[in-house]
């Protein structure tokens, strides 16, 4: 059960900061940083411009918006079917499971119509009302372009230029008629790659189109050019977006959608050809076929066509040497999945099989013992779910070509009403693998994992949540960073408090051990060493002001290697947003103050960024950041968004490296997007 408190209410067509914030920071795990488009904000925003009718909606599409949990989804539509229709979102306050912060996060993606069907499901009304958007994004680090330059005009003493500039530049196009239709196209273009100039001269590096058309019949979605594939527990494919660890328990269940169109940036990870879906009834087929390229590295020692060593995912084609990698193999997909769903419990059955046009060829050394070979692959899976009063079971499990395994299965057990309880176990052999794999593991892929992870979620008076997990998991074989087989755990406990004043406070504890190759001295092969990392944060919320909000973040990191030095690192911020009443514009500035030792105690924060996107940058080093986020509506249908950040360290004099380098200890960056609505 999900209980999150809302700072203040934004106008409406914006999706509540917090929602974007807890659901960002729970879905980025060790190691990953940056800043993207995810699918569930694509969701959120489709059902801001496309609200459900209450009384008239299923528990498949009010799992799209992500932060209600099974039970709390159960509970509405049995309050419904019971008590007949919703009308204000106070009587939604009243629903078991629910309160007044939770009812306000579900207001703006809702309306409280009829029944019966209504008009914005007609298939005539829907085209007469078409809805459609043009988005254009700029994005560029200033002191790079002199860099960039210098790096191209020296190409005898520089062996792999850029050869383009440093700008970042996003495009996309929509178009949406109701539930009915939906297609576009999204362009990419990555900094340093080339765009209007050799080789790349009309299209962006990344482009990808899309047309999706849902039906009443039985042909009940028809998905032409890019899509993404999400199927049980992600054992088989799972190409969208995927949640990590996090103290609320309810984003630990994945929440398969079949086939979904694509138009995100990733440039590698999804599907290209033709889906269909199909059924009668609680019957649901889905069928499909794929075939386009992706980046690989073939080694100089191999002739062409003979083979790869690994796929590449970076998706940056700015040198030669980097656009050799692009688009290097042909991917041929063929998949099935067969679903038979009840109102308590749902059962499926699915296949994926991929063909490249040449092999996979055998890594040297024992950790590759059990990388996968050859130019075919194929997983098979069947998933469930199964509910009983305050039970949820759910699971999956997988089989590849060569008869490896893989298994997750879980449960979500509502004790009381404020009281979750949730445990999941995985084991996934080290010959098992799925190229478009990502369940729920601490390794991120399908692969030489076998892991314990319970959590719990409790209310124990309104406006107090107490929320913890603990996840202990081991590798039995090798893999990277690790020259034999290791362990590790990791506990996190939440506890906030949220007052009717509007001042939410949180305190987060996280700590984790992990084994890891420790450098060698006196041996030859270094063995694993435990390496231990903990944070403390505490997070304060309020509002002084109706038009103003403000945000203290304090969090500290310490870490440590069996015999190395103790590291440690701080990171703490000001927030203020605006966002005045009857006024077309918002924003948020933010000052931090960062000191960390090393990489190892590197912190990471959530941060305000334009419309549809996320970012959290991990903060090392010493320094300052600030930056000021703007957003505006001065026209109808135009809204303008713009980001501007300055990052000063104390602790070097340049920033980078090779042509992406910065002559200076200050990085100044500028985004900034444009959407006209029509």
């Amino acid at each position: 059960m999900l209980m999150l408190s809302v700072p203040f209410r934004l106008p409406a067509q914006a999706i509540p900061e917090r929602i974007i914030e807890i659901i960002s920071e729970g879905s980025i795990s060790e190691g990953e940083s940056g800043t993207e488009d995810i699918l569930v904000l694509d969701d959120l925003n489709h059902f801001l411009n496309h609200p459900v009718n209450i009384n008239n909606t299923s528990r498949e599409e009010l799992e799209r918006l992500h932060f209600l949990s099974f039970f709390q989804i159960h509970s509405l539509l049995e309050y419904i079917e019971t008590h007949g229709t919703l009308n204000s979102v106070y009587e939604i306050a009243y629903v078991r499971g629910f309160d007044r912060e939770l009812a306000e996060w579900l207001d703006p993606f809702i309306f409280y119509g009829p029944p019966s069907p209504s008009a914005g499901k007609s298939f005539s009304a829907a085209l007469k009302r078409p809805r459609q958007s043009l988005t254009f994004r700029y994005q560029e680090v200033a002191g790079r372009r002199a860099v960039y330059e210098s790096y191209r005009a020296d190409t005898s003493g520089r062996a792999s230029p850029p050869l383009g500039d440093p700008s970042r530049v996003y495009g996309r196009y929509e178009f949406t008629a109701g539930d009915w239709i939906r297609m576009g196209w999204t362009g990419e273009k990555d900094p340093g790659e080339p765009f209007l100039r050799p080789p790349n001269r009309v299209l962006p590096d990344h482009f990808s189109w899309h047309l999706q058309v849902n039906t009443p019949g039985f042909v009940r979605q028809l998905n032409l050019g890019d899509y993404h594939l999400m199927l049980g527990q992600g054992l088989t494919s799972w190409t969208g977006f995927s949640t990590g660890k996090s103290p609320e328990a309810v984003l630990i269940r994945k929440r398969a959608s079949g086939i979904r169109s694509y138009h995100s940036t990733e440039e590698n990870r999804y599907f290209r050809g033709a889906a269909v879906e199909a059924g009668r009834g609680p019957w649901n087929l889905i069928l499909l076929f794929s075939g386009h390229r992706k980046d690989a590295l073939i080694p100089d020692t191999i002739e062409a066509g003979e083979g790869f060593t690994s796929f590449q995912t970076s998706g940056i084609h700015a040198t030669r040497l980097q656009l050799q990698k692009k688009d290097a193999i042909k991917e041929l997909a063929a998949g099935a999945s067969l679903n038979y769903r009840h109102r308590r419990f749902r059962m499926g059955a699915n296949i994926l099989s991929l063909h490249w046009d040449q092999p996979i060829l055998p890594a040297s050394g024992p950790r590759h013992l059990y990388s996968s070979t050859g130019n075919r692959h194929v997983n098979a899976s069947a998933d469930y779910l199964f509910s009983s009063g305050r039970l949820l079971v759910f699971g999956e499990t997988a089989i590849n070509h060569n008869g490896s395994h893989a298994h997750l299965h879980g449960l979500e057990w509502q004790c009381v009403d404020r009281l979750n309880l949730v445990a999941l176990f995985r084991h996934f052999t080290p010959s098992y693998s799925a190229p478009y794999a990502r369940p729920f593991a601490e390794a991120g892929n399908a692969s030489n994992e076998t892991g314990y992870y319970t959590g719990f979620h409790y209310q124990p008076a309104p406006g107090w949540t107490f929320s913890g997990s603990h996840d202990t998991y081991w590798f039995p074989w090798l893999r990277y960073g690790s020259n034999a087989p290791s362990t590790g755990h990791e506990t996190m406990f939440q506890a906030e408090r949220q007052t009717d004043g509007g001042i939410g406070i949180s305190l987060r504890y996280r700590s984790e051990t992990k084994q890891a190759d420790k450098a060698p001295t006196e041996r030859y092969i270094s063995l694993p060493a435990n390496k231990e990392k903990h944070a403390l944060r505490f997070h304060l919320t309020y509002k002084p002001l109706s038009a103003l909000s403000l945000a203290n973040r304090l969090e500290w990191a310490w870490y440590r290697q069996e015999s190395e030095n103790f590291c440690q690192g701080f990171i703490a911020y000001q927030d203020i947003g605006f966002a005045p009443s009857g006024r077309p514009f918002s924003g948020w500035f933010r000052f931090a103050v960062f000191d960390t030792d090393n990489y190892d105690t590197r912190i990471y924060a959530y941060e305000h960024d334009l419309l549809s996107v996320f970012s959290i940058p991990a903060y090392y080093g010493k320094g300052t950041r600030y930056y000021i986020v703007l957003k505006s509506s001065l026209l109808k249908k135009v809204d303008a968004c713009i980001k501007w950040s300055v990052t000063s360290f104390a602790d070097r004099e340049t920033i980078g490296s090779g042509w992406d380098q910065i002559r200076s200890n200050r990085k100044q960056e500028i985004k900034a997007q444009v959407r006209v609505r029509i």
